[in-house]
């Protein structure tokens, strides 16, 4: 096992450390305001596996997996299995050595002797899953709000227990293969405001906000605040502030997320000042010099100012329901797209977001020792055949997309707002003729 700050990772430790943890380095070796961490090698992964005997068991069990129930019932079992094991004595002192520091090597003003002297505090941290680009099966939220050493070994058993839902334990049946993880401890961010933003070359930067944590945003409780700024110079071109009734906030006390209600007076009152919204904006811009392309990014504001969670861009494999909304298919031609309406913007954006309470990766590698045999082949997406006599009614169409809008809703609530830009876009494109 491995274990690295993040400032300190380069780019070919993405393979050991994954994709998630080397843009975050990137960040903060930008000086683009990140929580400080640090990350552990994907071999701690491996390592955990075997020595805890969890390979063994899901060695043996695996090969009778043939329907979802097997999958379910497998699962249970490697959770139990995982839950009840420890982690190395030597292992856990490397990690809880590198959590205690935290809060002084985030200052590198620190002196080695106040290192020294304030090693064993106990900060606010959350745990993330990191992967390769190419690796994609694993579901992940963050867990937040660790404190402690006893906090961090039931996070990692929790995470560890966690990868191995009845989908992975699918997909590991068919391709005889491990995933690969990586993970990543930051330091909390106390989020008074939050949100996402969306930056796309040639179009005005759009910013999406609330109050507290973006979890009210992800469980469709309140429509976000929306800005549109001038990505040429900072003018803001239009701004929708919708009511906020719900917000969330860590409690430092407790240790826990508590959703509060917002004061009546409060709750139209917009979620962002203007310098808050220009710090945004040279953020955005200084993001695209150094990306060079579309992204998308997750932001919180603390009491110490901005602080960027995580970002996406369309060239990485680790993508998230925010970056549909957004995502055109790489490798074909873009056309700049009319501005829509105001009616039409109000109708969407109640984001999905790489957010700090919910962290979609996945990963799949074949280098952990496991069974290998062929993998399963891939899904190929096929354009459908163009019919020019065909005309499409864009009334049924619209009907059928609110169908599935309320079937899916009742899986995953944070859907239907997601679905229902998804159906303007498609509705408005077709009404122009599917130019």
């Amino acid at each position: 096992m491995e274990i690295k700050w993040l400032s300190q990772l380069e780019n070919e430790d993405i393979e050991e450390f994954g994709a998630k943890a080397v843009k975050l380095s990137l960040l903060s070796k930008r000086n683009i305001p990140v929580s400080q961490g640090f990350t552990l090698s994907s071999d701690f992964f491996d390592e955990f596996l075997r020595e805890s005997k969890v390979f063994d068991f899901l060695n043996q069990k695996i090969m009778a997996v043939s329907s979802e129930k097997d999958a379910s019932k497998l699962s249970k079992d490697i959770r139990t299995f995982i839950q009840m094991s420890a982690f190395p004595e030597e292992s856990l002192s490397k990690i809880l050595g590198f959590y205690h520091a935290i809060d002084v090597t985030a200052n590198p003003k620190n002196s080695t002797a106040d290192k020294l002297l304030n090693s064993k505090s106990n900060p606010l941290v959350v745990l993330r899953l990191s992967s390769r680009p190419e690796d994609r099966h694993v579901d992940f939220p963050a867990i937040r709000n660790i404190k402690g050493g006893k906090e961090i070994q039931a996070a990692l058993l929790e995470a560890f227990s966690f990868i191995f839902s009845p989908q992975t334990i699918i997909e590991i049946s068919k391709s005889r293969s491990l995933p690969r993880i990586a993970l990543i401890f930051q330091q909390m961010v106390n989020s008074k405001k939050s949100g996402f933003c969306h930056f796309k070359k040639g179009k005005p930067i759009e910013i999406f906000s609330t109050f507290g944590l973006v979890d009210s945003i992800k469980k469709g409780e309140v429509y976000p605040d929306m800005f549109k700024v001038d990505s040429e110079n900072f003018k803001i071109l239009s701004r929708q502030i919708h009511k906020k009734e719900i917000a969330y906030y860590n409690d430092l006390f407790q240790n826990k997320i508590k959703e509060v209600s917002v004061a009546e007076d409060d709750t139209k009152d917009p979620s962002l000042t203007h310098n808050e919204l220009n710090e945004l904006y040279e953020i955005a811009n200084k993001l695209s010099i150094i990306l060079k392309t579309d992204f998308d990014f997750e932001w919180a504001f603390d009491t110490k100012g901005l602080k960027i969670i995580n970002y996406e861009v369309k060239h990485m494999a680790e993508k998230d329901v925010f970056d549909v909304i957004f995502e055109e298919d790489d490798g074909q031609e873009t056309h700049e797209e009319e501005e829509t309406n105001q009616e039409q913007t109000n109708q969407g954006t109640n984001e999905g977001g790489n957010t700090e309470g919910r962290e979609v990766q996945s990963n799949s590698e074949n280098n952990t020792g496991q069974p290998q045999p062929s993998s399963p082949e891939g899904s190929q997406e096929q354009e459908p055949e163009k019919n020019e006599e065909s005309s499409l009614d864009v009334d049924n169409i619209g009907a059928a997309f609110d169908k599935i809008r309320e079937k899916y809703a009742k899986i995953n609530p944070n859907l239907k707002d997601i679905l229902a830009l998804y159906k303007e876009d498609v509705l408005d494109e077709l009404r122009r003729g599917g130019s």
